[in-house]
């Protein structure tokens, strides 16, 4: 694990090269996209879409049984548990590769998670309607004066 310390004790080995004492240096390849991603993608967009399809569950367990991990169920799904399965899905595989942030704000669930997380409760962080959206950029505001920041920024 070399000099990194995390808050809870436990830090990600996924990008670190053995014997080197920091995760940034090594021969590392940059993570663009991942098939796992691509299958995620697919079966959430079915979903939003159509409700839970044959077909969004199947791309959910195309990425499960990669995995090794037992497949879910072919029936008893609503539209809503499934998309909680493929966010709990792309959590589980898609750690440390920086997906979470824009998966929970695109889900709708900045509130949950801040008032869940240990880490921003230590940092005294409270949930504020703003954290659903990222400000617009000065230069866009610049480029059009029709524009209007976005609420809180």
């Amino acid at each position: 694990m070399g000099n990194y310390k995390d808050p809870n004790g436990i830090a990600s080995g996924k990008y670190q090269t053995p014997g080197l004492a920091q995760a940034v240096i090594g021969p590392h390849d940059v993570i663009l996209l991942r098939y796992a991603d691509v299958l995620l993608m697919y079966a959430e967009a079915e979903n939003a879409l159509n409700g839970p399809t044959a077909e969004a569950l199947k791309y959910l367990n195309m990425v499960r049984q990669r995995a090794g991990a037992s497949l879910y169920p072919a029936s008893g799904w609503t539209k809503a548990s499934l998309q909680e399965a493929i966010y709990w899905e792309r959590y589980m595989e898609l750690t440390y590769e920086f997906h979470e942030l824009f998966d929970i704000r695109r889900l709708g669930k900045t509130q949950e998670v801040v008032q869940q997380s240990v880490q921003a409760q230590a940092a005294g962080t409270t949930y504020d309607p703003k954290l659903e959206i990222y400000p617009i950029p000065q230069r866009e505001l610049d480029a059009n004066p029709l524009l209007t920041q976005n609420p809180g920024y």
